[in-house]
């Protein structure tokens, strides 16, 4: 127990087999440790998807229950106080709103794919216009550079043949 940890060991000093050992161990458990807490999260997550996909499912249950009381209560109104030719109508009626039913879904699937796709044409369209910009200010700047450039040059020239000129 009183002994100096391998942390402790002054540089340059070589370990003994026993502070090897507990460096081994302690690193050893260390890792474990890290193995696992990442196992842990790992469950907690897996758990976590679970619920979701249970309080899904449970939701699902509970739309697919009331659209069966919904046809039921419309199957028993059919079977009460209507004359043939309107519980024809009803049944048909019936069948055109639970086809309008699930095209209405199928439609929210397809605005749904469309607004994620226009939301992705959107950002392209940003990057594109900030590209644009971006290479538009620094085409302006490399002109300026030049035009300064050879205003700088011609002033020298100008300068260099008016002195020439005055000798």
């Amino acid at each position: 127990a009183g002994e100096a940890s391998p942390a402790a060991a002054p540089a340059g000093r070589s370990m003994d087999a026993l502070e090897v050992a507990r460096s081994v161990e302690q690193a050893t458990k260390m890792k474990e440790q890290l193995a696992n807490d990442s196992i842990h999260r790992a469950k907690a997550e897996v758990l976590a998807q679970r619920a979701a996909l249970q309080a899904q499912m449970a939701e699902q249950e509970r739309l697919l229950r009331e659209e069966e009381a919904r046809l039921a209560k419309l199957e028993q109104e059919l079977r009460s106080g209507c004359n043939k030719d309107e519980r024809l109508r009803v049944e048909a009626l019936r069948k055109e709103i639970e086809t309008c039913g699930r095209d209405e879904k199928a439609l929210e699937r397809e605005v749904a794919r469309c607004r994620d796709t226009m939301r992705k044409a959107t950002d392209a369209y940003v990057d594109a216009e900030e590209r644009l910009n971006a290479r538009r200010k620094s085409r302006k700047e490399l002109e300026q550079e030049m035009t300064q450039l050879i205003l700088a040059t011609g002033k020298a020239k100008d300068e260099k043949l008016t002195g020439l000129l005055m000798q």
